[in-house]
C-alpha cells in the first residue's frame, strides 16, 4: 500500500509502548510513514494531560505492567471515540486479539509478529486513522466559512479550560458579532452575505496563532476565536490587528461588536462564552464598532469600566 505524506499530514499518533528495539523500530515507521508521535511509557488511566491529548492512531502495549486495559479501552471511548487504537499483546493470534477487539481495539497483534507484518497492520490503521480523520471533521465544520462549528467550540473549551487550571495560565474568548449584517443581507442578497462570511472565516484562521488557537462560527453572523495563554490586554492587541485587517480587506462598510471574556474562577464553557455574549452585546447596545472586556466570575462579572453585572 502506497502512502503520500499529504494523507498523514498532521496525524498524531499516541504511542504506549515497553521501550526497546521493538518500540524504536514501530516508532521509526510511523515516523517515516509521516506521522507526529507522543509517547508514553506508561497507561495513564487517570491522568489529565493524557486524555486531553489530540491524536489520531493510539498504539497501546496491553501487557505493561499495572496496565488496566480495559479501563483504558474504556477511557478510550469516552475520551477518543473513533479513533483507531492498535493493541499488542503476549499470547499468539485467537483468543486474546477476540477479547481486545471486543474490548474495543481496531485491531491486535502479537508481540512477536514479524516486522513486514506488522508494518502492513500499522498501514491499515493510518488508513482507518485518515478516514476517521476526515469523517470527523465534516462533523466538526461549519460548511460556509470552513471553520469548526459550535458544537465542537463547546468540546473544545471545556479541555481549554481543564488545560488552564492545570497550568494556570490565562484563557480568553473573543466572540464578534457582525453590525447591522442582516441590512447588508437585505441589500446585497445572502449569497454575497455567505461570500462575506467566508472571507472572514479564511482571514480568521489566517491570523490565529496555529496550534494554538482556534476559530468558530458560533452561529449566523458570531464568531468565536479561542486565545489560550493570553490576558484581556494581549486579546485586545490581537484583536485591534485582526479587525484592522479585515476592514482593509473587506470592501463594504462592515463593523464588527465584540466581546472578550477572561476565564476566572468560573469553570464552565457555558458560563465563559455565556459572558462573552454579555460583553458582546453591551458592545453592540453602546453603539457598535467597539470591544467590550469582562473577567468572568462564578458570583459577579467584572466589567472594565468599573462596574458589575450578577
Amino acid at each position: 500500500m502506497t502512502f503520500h505524506h499529504d494523507d498523514n499530514h498532521d496525524l498524531v499518533a499516541l504511542c504506549i509502548l515497553e521501550p526497546g528495539e521493538r518500540c524504536d523500530s514501530i516508532l521509526a515507521y510511523l515516523k517515516a510513514r509521516g506521522l507526529d508521535l507522543k509517547y508514553f511509557e506508561k497507561i495513564p488511566p487517570n491522568e489529565a494531560r493524557f486524555w486531553d491529548q489530540s491524536g489520531d492512531l493510539i498504539l497501546i502495549d496491553a501487557e505493561l505492567e499495572g496496565a488496566d486495559i480495559m479501563q483504558f479501552f474504556s477511557h478510550c471511548r469516552s475520551a477518543f471515540n473513533s479513533i483507531p487504537v492498535v493493541a499488542f499483546h503476549n499470547g499468539a493470534r485467537g483468543t486474546r486479539d477476540a477479547a481486545l477487539i471486543r474490548m474495543g481495539a481496531f485491531d491486535a497483534l502479537p508481540k512477536d509478529i514479524d516486522r513486514w507484518n506488522t508494518q502492513v497492520y500499522l498501514d491499515r490503521a493510518i488508513t482507518q486513522a485518515v478516514q476517521a480523520r476526515k469523517l470527523l471533521s465534516l462533523s466538526r465544520t461549519d460548511h460556509v466559512t470552513g471553520l469548526y462549528n459550535q458544537r465542537f467550540l463547546y468540546e473544545n473549551l471545556e479541555r481549554e479550560i481543564r488545560r488552564t487550571a492545570r497550568n494556570a495560565k490565562d484563557l480568553t474568548v473573543a466572540l464578534l458579532d457582525l453590525d447591522n449584517f442582516k441590512g447588508f443581507n437585505d441589500i446585497y442578497g445572502h449569497l454575497k452575505g455567505d461570500d462575506i462570511l467566508a472571507d472572514i472565516g479564511r482571514f480568521l484562521q489566517a491570523s490565529i496563532r496555529k496550534g494554538i488557537d482556534s476559530a468558530y462560527r458560533y452561529g449566523g453572523d458570531e464568531f468565536m476565536v479561542l486565545l489560550p495563554e493570553t490576558d484581556l490586554g494581549q486579546a485586545v492587541q490581537t484583536l485591534d490587528r485582526i479587525l484592522e485587517k479585515l476592514r482593509a480587506r473587506i470592501s463594504e462598510p462592515l463593523t464588527f461588536s465584540v466581546g472578550l471574556a477572561l476565564l476566572g474562577d468560573c469553570g464552565h464553557a457555558s458560563d465563559l462564552v455565556r459572558c462573552a455574549d454579555e460583553a458582546m452585546y453591551r458592545a453592540k447596545e453602546s453603539g457598535g464598532d467597539k470591544v467590550v472586556k469582562v473577567v468572568c466570575q462564578k458570583k459577579e462579572h467584572t466589567w472594565l469600566d468599573g462596574t458589575k453585572r450578577i
